[in-house]
């Protein structure tokens, strides 16, 4: 008979791993695999939800699950939404209800705890050597784009960035001795720096916030760290030189651009997001046909403006959405009659805010607030704890309008896992000392 703890962690690594590799093996060797993806997507679902219920044990966390349930099914009410339609929306949030039940199960059991957090670091450290294969095996193939994103594959150049930053953030404090200086630190801890490389060689401009907060917030947080930071500058602009002309080489774009408000104004926002929103609508009314992808992917924070006049046409309002799955569908499932009417609005990069105010409204994004910052403020005594929460929070608040990564489960396996620092032995043994 198989141990329940390999049983269950046979389970949960290899979903994982199939989520995170499958897009790299379809792009470059089996492009067959591309109609089979919905399908492996499914049987990661099931996986990542049965994992979830059997281990669901916290207090809290049945109330998150029952919760969401709640909120999610008088949204379907109001949405007058189709059981079918509703359920293929759902899979969207297991990785939000599901991931943290396993993750703080098999942290809670003494006969677990070691073996599982010894098993994920060892992973995460492979998932950072996998990424430098792929990126560079893409910039060479493909060049500096969206076919940067590593494992995951194609359009997951942000996605790919941010684990690879937040993977190494926490490896590295992990490993930071605070008898030795700052210098050493870096020195003993370099392999986790040499893995930050390849996120200069896709598009992903949000690599250097990320890259400035890391080295930063590496630095002990007291009434000095101004003057420690003002010490290191030269180091960090010597870095940002370095760095930046590799990603210039790479992505052959030029300073000036890149370093002008008009580029980040377009952006963001866009020089007209009224002209931008009506050639969107005209593509999607086959009015115009065009194969530049842009013209239907609206700025990301310019969306907004349309929002508060969209969600008029939905049943829940801004505090009830429109409903789970208003971004799935075309596979086995019809899109919804709000998702037709707005295609030209939620097509494209859209940021975890706006996901989260289509579908779920203001209450669904404040249920998402306590529940992704009850599981990142898990008391934590490792010796650079508020370190890495800082550098979590950071993150967190980029994600909020630029990607919208918390929709996938297995970026929930790995971020939460990393906010239950707190939970694994040695610093729950800490934990209950305080």
């Amino acid at each position: 008979m198989v141990e329940k703890y390999k049983f269950y962690t046979r389970l949960f690594f290899g979903a994982m791993w199939v989520l995170l590799c499958y897009g790299f093996v379809r792009d470059e060797f089996i492009p067959a695999l591309a109609g089979l993806q919905p399908f492996a997507n499914l049987l990661c679902d099931i996986v990542f939800l049965f994992l979830g219920i059997v281990t669901l044990r916290s207090r809290r966390d049945i109330f998150m699950v029952v919760s969401f349930l709640f909120i999610a099914l008088i949204s379907k009410y109001l949405n007058h939404q189709g059981m079918s339609e509703w359920l293929n929306g759902m899979r969207e949030y297991i990785g939000l209800l599901f991931t943290i039940p396993f993750i703080r199960y098999m942290m809670a059991r003494d006969d677990y705890a070691e073996r599982f957090t010894r098993s994920m670091d060892r992973q995460f450290l492979i998932f950072l050597y996998i990424q430098a294969v792929c990126l560079v095996w893409q910039v060479i193939r493909y060049g500096a784009g969206d076919e940067g994103g590593g494992s995951m594959g194609y359009g997951h150049s942000g996605i790919v960035s941010t684990l690879i930053y937040v993977i190494s953030f926490y490896l590295i404090t992990k490993h930071w001795n605070e008898e030795e200086t700052y210098i050493e630190n870096l020195k003993a801890n370099r392999q986790y720096i040499f893995l930050l490389l390849p996120t200069f060689l896709n598009e992903t401009k949000i690599s250097f916030v990320y890259l400035l907060a890391y080295f930063v917030l590496l630095m002990k947080i007291d009434r000095k760290i101004v003057l420690r930071f003002l010490l290191a500058v030269p180091l960090f602009l010597l870095a940002f030189v370095v760095l930046g002309w590799v990603y210039l080489t790479v992505s052959e774009q030029k300073a000036e651009r890149l370093l002008s408000e008009k580029f980040y104004t377009d952006y963001f926002i866009g020089e007209d997001i009224y002209d931008l929103a009506n050639l969107s609508m005209l593509v999607d009314q086959g009015d115009i046909e065009t194969d530049n992808i842009w013209v239907v992917d609206l700025p990301r924070l310019g969306r907004f403006v349309f929002l508060p006049e969209a969600m008029q046409a939905s049943g829940g309002g801004m505090m009830l959405g429109a409903g789970v799955g208003q971004f799935k569908g075309n596979n086995y499932f019809s899109k919804s009659a709000f998702s037709r009417k707005y295609a030209w609005l939620l097509n494209g990069s859209t940021p975890l805010t706006f996901a989260w105010l289509v579908q779920l409204g203001i209450v669904g994004m404040i249920w998402f607030f306590v529940d992704v910052l009850t599981a990142m403020f898990t008391p934590n005594r490792a010796p650079l704890a508020r370190n890495l929460r800082l550098y979590l929070l950071m993150v967190l608040g980029l994600i909020l309008i630029y990607q919208d990564q918390f929709r996938l489960v297995y970026y929930c396996a790995i971020i939460f896992y990393i906010y239950l620092e707190g939970l694994q032995p040695e610093y729950r043994k800490l934990n209950s000392e305080s």
